[in-house]
């Protein structure tokens, strides 16, 4: 009998021991998969922020877009009501850099009939912006 009870306290103690460990082992895995969680968890969080970054910096692109399209918009108008003042039946062009050149094609016509014995009125090609018609 005592044979058998020191085998059964041994084996108590092998199964606690045993128990003990896997314990260890669980708890080490829980604590692993947290802080895989974290990492990932963080990882996340920065690859939002970079999202949100790179979101922000193309709405910030497409806004100065929109504001220089405007303002090309206005001078394009600008540059048509220009020629029309000069020309009024004249047929402006939809082409910024046309219209420039009527322009200054229409002002040497009026400079021409304003003054033309003044010769050092002209409008010399430097004067303005040099354009070339594609």
């Amino acid at each position: 009998m005592m044979v058998l009870r020191k085998k059964s306290e041994d084996e108590k103690q092998k199964l606690t021991k045993k128990l003990e460990y896997l314990r260890n082992k669980y708890d080490s895995y829980k604590y692993a998969e947290v802080k895989e969680a974290e990492k990932k968890t963080g990882e996340m969080e920065k690859i939002q922020q970079q999202i949100k970054t790179i979101n922000e910096e193309a709405q910030k692109y497409r806004d100065e877009q929109a504001t220089q399209e405007e303002a090309l918009k206005s001078l394009a108008e600008g540059l048509m009501g220009l020629y029309l003042c000069l020309n009024p039946l004249g047929m402006p062009d939809t082409r910024a850099i046309v219209t420039l050149q009527k322009v200054k094609d229409e002002l040497k016509v009026v400079m021409r009939k304003l003054e033309p014995d003044r010769s050092h009125l002209e409008i010399k090609p430097e004067d303005l912006v040099r354009s070339r018609i594609r």
